[in-house]
């Protein structure tokens, strides 16, 4: 059995078909990426798995369990949660008050346990010394780590990574692929939305495309790359 599961979702946003019965399967244990152009309906997808947006068509399972309705905070709970593209911390709150708010919401856990448990993420993700820092005042590099903190400190069996990578050097794409390889062989599954092409396809074990809300094409990185009908949607001839 799969671990998540989207089954033929549609979404539309009056006249505009943004979804059109779109699937996806995650394993346990794995990577998939999501890649497609601006407005393919890839960010869409994620909201809909998620619960902030409803679904109007398929139905998305998790465990087992059909959470196609369920509220966002449910879903979360559930071990299922997401990463904002475009980091969204509380930029009057510390680093650390961003992650632990995380452990006291998103899992119930004591003010003392999800501090320790904030700590221990702001370590395993570079941060440990900016924890006392107003998360407005730290670099983009710093708050796509943070971004990723906060999905953790909520005991995730799955993140689904919107464009986590985007803004960042050659440099800084390499310390984030190799923390989440990390993250990955710690049991936490992935779903990677990305425009960074090195990233993705160095992380994903499989792949799916997306064009104008509709799945065009999936397999592993090589086949997807050599798709023809996704180098004339999407990569480009350089690929060919």
């Amino acid at each position: 059995m799969s671990l998540l599961t989207a089954d033929s979702v549609s979404k539309n946003f009056g006249a505009l078909n943004a979804l059109k019965g779109v699937g996806l399967s995650l394993e346990s244990g794995q990577v998939l990426g999501v890649i497609g152009p601006n407005g393919s309906g890839k960010t869409t997808l994620f909201n809909v798995i998620t619960g902030v947006y409803k679904a109007d068509g398929g139905k998305v399972t998790f465990e087992g369990r059909r959470i196609t309705g369920m509220a966002t905070h449910e879903i979360c709970r559930l071990g299922l949660v997401k990463t904002s593209q475009i980091a969204k911390p509380f930029a009057r709150m510390t680093v650390l008050e961003n992650v632990f708010v995380g452990g006291l919401y998103g899992r119930g856990l004591s003010l003392t346990r999800a501090r320790e448990d904030a700590y221990e993420i702001l370590e395993m993700v570079g941060l440990a010394d900016v924890v006392h820092q107003p998360s407005g005042s730290i670099n983009v590099a710093m708050r796509r780590r943070l971004e990723l903190a906060r999905a953790l400190a909520c005991g995730p069996k799955v993140i689904l990574l919107d464009e986590n990578m985007a803004g960042l050097t050659p440099a800084e794409i390499d310390g984030a692929l190799e923390l989440l390889h990390g993250i990955n062989k710690n049991g936490v599954s992935l779903v990677v939305v990305e425009h960074v092409m090195q990233a993705v396809m160095g992380i994903s074990e499989y792949v799916i495309v997306l064009d104008y809300g509709e799945k065009i094409a999936e397999g592993t990185p090589d086949e997807v790359v050599n798709n023809r009908r996704v180098i004339e949607a999407y990569l480009g001839e350089e690929y060919a």
